[in-house]
């Protein structure tokens, strides 16, 4: 039976892994029998135990417990920023292209594709790989989160707060350096970085992704719908990505609950312009479906073994 270890299961990330995981019966989740000054001589232990490592750990607490892991047999996969664009290890988004799956299965080392990166990329590489959108276009990106996507330490302070209550909606990454940018730009074959705004809500989890497209930075005469039937025929064998119309009357696309498992694919906008947008949940497809996928990878398991509707909670 393999084994896997999560290093950081007390996190947003790691708690959902280790509900989802120990339930599974093909594989033994490794978990510290320790604490106090023993613990970090236990956890190398199962770090370098493991058949898989998953790091869910900040980009400084991941690094050293990636430096701790000596054996060369131990698979990693890093659920942090920190390796999204690094040489030597696979990004783990099987969706991402052709072979791409079996680059994942392959690698000793994965990084986790970023919650806002995934409905990012997902929504704008088939466009430029067909020649619609050109590389070389200045693209712009918003995006709006729950709060849980912050990690830790800014679930605690919306759900615990000290003093005045957090504000209903704000945005962050003001210097337009967020730690997904370089991944958006690299694995949609983007010439430049886009200029990424993100948004924080006052909910738990969801997640909607934005990018407007003006005509002057289209190369064929796109309209919304040739441009559904292009991410149509791109996702047409994928169970894990869909392409949405609008119900109803209402001229929005909604984040409402209960999200799905994987990432909803919307094309809105005129002949003139297009709007894409990417509605996933951030702790599912945005960060532990990810993570499960790639590790059953890695594992020779079916990819979607353990992925259920109901695996990850509501």
């Amino acid at each position: 039976m393999k084994s896997v270890y999560i290093a950081g299961r007390s996190g947003t990330s790691g708690l959902l892994l280790h509900e989802v995981l120990q339930k599974r019966e093909d594989i033994r989740l490794l978990a510290p029998e320790v604490q106090g000054r023993d613990a970090l001589d236990r956890e190398t232990e199962l770090l370098n135990t493991a058949d898989v490592a998953i790091l869910c750990l900040p980009s400084a607490a991941g690094k050293k417990a990636l430096a701790r892991i000596t054996n060369p047999t131990v698979r990693v996969i890093d659920t942090s920023t920190t390796h999204s664009v690094a040489d030597g290890w696979v990004y783990g988004l099987p969706e991402l292209k052709h072979g791409q799956r079996d680059a994942i299965r392959q690698a000793r080392r994965v990084s986790g594709p970023g919650c806002f990166a995934t409905g990012f990329i997902l929504a704008l590489r088939p466009l430029v790989d067909c020649g619609i959108v050109d590389p070389a276009t200045p693209i712009c990106v918003q995006g709006i989160g729950g709060y849980s996507a912050g990690g830790k330490r800014l679930v605690e302070w919306y759900e615990q707060p000290e003093g005045e209550a957090p504000p209903q909606v704000q945005v962050f990454g003001l210097n337009l350096e967020h730690a997904q940018v370089p991944e958006m730009q690299q694995h949609t074959g983007l010439q430049r970085p886009p200029l990424f705004v993100p948004w924080v809500g006052n909910f738990h989890r969801g997640m909607l992704v934005s990018i407007p497209l003006h005509r002057d930075w289209l190369r064929t005469n796109a309209s919304p719908a040739s441009v559904r039937d292009v991410l149509r025929d791109r996702y047409a064998a994928e169970r894990l990505v869909s392409i949405k119309t609008r119900g109803g009357l209402l001229g929005s696309v909604a984040l409402s609950q209960p999200l799905g498992i994987g990432v909803e694919l919307f094309v809105e906008g005129n002949n003139d312009h297009l709007l894409l947008l990417a509605r996933l949940d951030n702790l599912r497809k945005g960060s532990a479906i990810a993570a499960i996928q790639n590790m059953n990878l890695l594992l020779g398991c079916d990819e979607f073994a353990g992925i259920e509707e109901n695996a990850c909670g509501g």
